[in-house]
């Protein structure tokens, strides 16, 4: 299921770019000084 959650990000990822959305809006931005790690199942 880990897998799944990466290859959903990915697509996001590529909608993103596709649509030429700026990086202020992405969630990129949102999380990027989160500390958060996803291993496995959960996020630590």
């Amino acid at each position: 299921i880990p897998l799944t959650k990466v290859k959903l990000i990915n697509e996001l990822n590529e909608r993103e770019a596709d649509l030429g959305i700026k990086e202020a809006v992405s969630w990129h931005s949102e999380y990027r000084d989160s500390a958060w790690i996803f291993v496995g199942e959960v996020f630590i």
